[in-house]
């Protein structure tokens, strides 16, 4: 349900490509026809089979799988954390922990943009900026500096904020 629904929305917001890594081969091959013959977005499928690696240029990455579902917290999906990079914007639609293993593991790059769902089941864009890394009395601190955007009904639209720095 998910992975199909973010699926057909990415391809009808225009997205050019969309790469369905998928557990299930029929399933993950339903999706694709689906996105190939009803958009004007190209789909693949991958099987996943193996830890995943993001191509070069992956712009969006969305877990829209059980993994790491109360009460299986501790799990995260089987990818190459090491292949992600900056610039890229990442989601993940568990509800229940509202901050998965799957988000920590990805954990905060500067240039990185994460979708995540509010208390009052809305959705927020966090971009991170950039982070500032100062030395202190101690050691060192860091400071992240955001631009957010919030939905503000259930639609799609978001307005933007600022976020103060620092945070």
């Amino acid at each position: 349900g998910a992975a199909r629904a973010i699926g057909v929305e990415l391809a009808l917001a225009g997205a050019r490509h969309i790469r369905v890594v998928n557990r299930t081969p029929s399933r993950g091959k339903e999706l694709v026809e689906l996105i190939n013959d009803k958009t004007d977005a190209s789909a693949e499928y991958i099987v996943w089979d193996t830890p995943y690696v993001l191509p070069e240029g992956t712009d969006i990455l969305v877990n829209a799988t059980s993994i790491g579902l109360y009460p299986d917290v501790e799990a995260k999906p089987d990818i190459d954390y090491t292949s992600i990079r900056g610039g890229l914007i990442v989601c993940d639609v568990i509800p229940n922990p509202p901050r998965t293993v799957f988000l920590r593991e990805v954990y905060v790059k500067e240039r990185h943009s994460y979708c995540v769902r509010t208390p009052d089941s809305k959705y927020a864009k966090i971009h991170v900026k950039n982070i500032k890394t100062r030395q202190g009395k101690y050691s060192p601190t860091k400071t992240i500096v955001l631009d957010w955007e919030y939905q503000t009904d259930g639609s799609n639209s978001f307005i933007e904020k600022k976020v103060p720095e620092p945070i």
